[in-house]
């Protein structure tokens, strides 16, 4: 595998999601998001990362706060 290929996609928009958690990056600083703990959100676009890394973001609006992040699939889950 080419090491500049993208990871794949493993959500799409109109997914419902639920945040799981950071996974610990030393390259990469994760503002506290414990308000979205216990939320549902929905995959309203899917984002490239910045050129220095291959790996998708999710941009993710959570129906409790009324707001939008962009988080890694690896901190969602598929809502059930």
């Amino acid at each position: 595998m080419d090491p500049f290929d993208l990871e794949p996609i493993t959500y799409s928009v109109g997914d419902l999601v639920r945040f799981v958690g950071y996974h610990y990056s030393p390259d990469y600083y994760y503002p506290p998001m414990l308000q979205y703990e216990q939320d549902i959100g929905i995959i309203i676009e899917q984002v490239k990362a910045p050129a220095t890394s291959h790996i998708w973001l999710y941009r993710v609006y959570w129906f409790k706060t009324k707001k939008t992040t962009e988080t890694t699939g690896a901190h969602l889950t598929l809502a059930k």
